[in-house]
């Protein structure tokens, strides 16, 4: 049976703010008012102010209908179905930033560009003014008898003399497969640009996959196409690509795996929080509403934000609503990772977790961030297996998934019923002492576990990371393609409706892309993994 956090007498908060003053009229001398003018201002003036002061001694009430209208049109702010226009003084130059978490300047652009999500490393929610469908074209093919091309030929001779260097590049491959390597692997040294795809073919991106992987944020978003090899190989040749077809004969372990679809079993509860401006609510709603994808296809689930915010379409009754944190959300960047320092925040959050009584129906418990594109069939498949910790009786105090060879990543975190029970009796431990002064969220919620005996099992498919988080390939092997087509349960991060809906797409064509086996070894050379 599937439960859902649903409130059907909760109505939405919101808080609309009056934009800045702007003329209304084009630029230039405005016409100087008349005297009658001014002092129809003045009666007119004086007579709001007279009204405003007996509303609010509450001499004079507004109607209820005037009421019920006044909550209606702001529940309907909150879905975005209603505009609220501000005319904005100066729109922001081409190429100067549009939007994205925590900029608050202008988010038009001036004539001839558009405000798109450009995704940096270091702020992945980066919009900036761009013009419509440009192309920034980076690549280019290595002139004749330049340095690049002379290194190409080198290195493909010296491919069949020792191809131990050359991480199974074999000489008789495609120039743009050498030119790719060396762009990668000595920049500076060959002077080579990246290739581009011009007349190339999905068979020439064997280094591009196997070995570099889509490593930056443009091929692993896939908005922006920049002419490249390295583009088309991530985001173009295989997109549409499927395998939907049921294995047959599968091997033991498969098997095992192959009897999660369909089932409610392992049962999940999953949970997010959610800022209430910004990118999080938009892509919840989008993944509620397109087929109740990521954590809306667990057993149970619950959203939570310090606002009561609408998470279905309109006209669903009854509405369904996020839980509501008391305070801020908003946490400070800073320690040695330049991270958000957000343990106060998600200590608030576990709280408001133990409080619900579908937490404690469930076996697992999962809390993912609203930017993970995951699976929970992936999940229940990953924790069927027969190998290992998971395979085993399970301990006392419980288990939580580890799903970084660098320590446990927050985009998506999974423990059992029995850790679960464990925090909440003595969470009070890691309150005080050396845990309770980490201010990184997951950092403090692994060191918080570990005190208090809950085993960590490894498990690196349970999520791939972008930009090399974890060290690993950011592509799928066997055969080689881009990230999403992997094996993984969560592929993290996703910050636009766009982006998560794409992977998402991929990921479904291939349901049989299962984790089978809790992967325990970290990247390395050895299993292709490392990126």
């Amino acid at each position: 049976m599937r439960y859902s956090h649903v409130d059907a007498g909760a109505h939405a908060q919101s808080t609309l703010e009056e934009g800045p003053e702007s003329p209304l009229q084009p630029p230039g001398r405005r016409p100087k008012p008349t005297v009658v003018a001014i002092a129809a201002f003045a009666v007119v003036g004086g007579c709001l102010l007279i009204v405003g002061g007996m509303l609010a001694s509450g001499l004079l009430r507004p109607a209820g209908g005037v009421e019920a209208e006044e909550l209606r049109k702001l529940e309907q702010e909150q879905r975005g179905l209603v505009v609220i226009q501000r005319v904005q003084s100066e729109c922001t130059k081409l190429w100067a930033q549009c939007g994205g978490e925590g900029y608050t300047g202008p988010t038009c652009c001036e004539t001839g560009s558009t405000c798109q999500h450009f995704a940096l490393e270091k702020l992945p929610s980066y919009h900036q003014c761009r013009r419509p469908n440009e192309v920034v074209k980076t690549c280019a093919e290595p002139a004749s008898g330049s340095s690049c091309a002379k290194q190409i030929k080198a290195k493909k001779r010296d491919a069949g003399i020792h191809p131990e260097y050359y991480h199974g590049l074999t000489s008789d491959l495609n120039d743009r497969e050498f030119q790719q390597f060396l762009h990668w692997a000595e920049p500076e040294e060959s002077a080579c640009p990246e290739p581009c795809s011009d007349g190339a073919g999905a068979e020439q991106c064997f280094f591009i996959l196997h070995v570099e992987g889509c490593d930056t944020l443009d091929v692993w978003y896939c908005q922006h196409d920049d002419g490249s090899l390295k583009f088309a190989c991530c985001c173009t040749y295989f997109h549409e690509e499927k395998a939907l077809e049921k294995p047959v004969n599968p091997d033991p372990d498969m098997a095992n795996a192959m009897q999660a679809v369909d089932s409610e079993e392992p049962s999940l509860f999953c949970t997010a929080m959610c800022m209430p401006h910004g990118y999080e609510l938009p892509l919840l709603r989008a993944q509620y509403q397109k087929g109740k994808l990521g954590l809306f296809g667990c057993n149970a689930w619950a959203v939570y934000s310090n606002l009561s915010l609408i998470l279905s379409p309109l006209g669903e009754a009854p509405a369904v609503m996020t839980e509501v944190i008391k305070g801020s959300l908003s946490a400070q960047v800073g320690g040695d990772w330049g991270t958000a320092l957000n343990t106060d925040v998600f200590l608030r959050f576990w709280d408001r977790v133990l409080e619900h009584p579908l937490a404690w129906q469930q076996q697992w418990v999962v809390k993912v961030d609203p930017d993970t594109m995951w699976m929970p069939v992936r999940l229940r498949a990953l924790l069927r297996t027969t190998h290992g910790p998971l395979g085993q009786k399970e301990p006392e105090h419980g288990i939580y998934l580890n799903n970084c060879h660098v320590g446990l990543h927050g985009p998506i975190e999974a423990l059992s019923h029995r850790a679960l029970r464990r925090y909440s009796l003595w969470k009070g431990e890691c309150r005080k002492g050396k845990v309770s002064k980490i201010g990184q969220e997951d950092y403090f919620l692994r060191k918080c576990f570990d005190k208090l005996g809950i085993l960590k099992v490894n498990a690196y498919n349970l999520m791939l990371e972008a930009t090399l988080a974890c060290q690993e390939a950011a592509s799928a092997e066997n055969p080689d393609r881009p990230p999403c087509f992997s094996p993984q349960v969560a592929f993290h991060p996703f910050k636009s409706e766009d982006t998560w809906m794409r992977c998402h797409h991929e990921a479904a064509n291939h349901p049989w892309a299962l984790p089978v086996i809790p992967v325990t070894d970290g990247p390395s050379e050895a299993n292709n993994r490392h990126g």
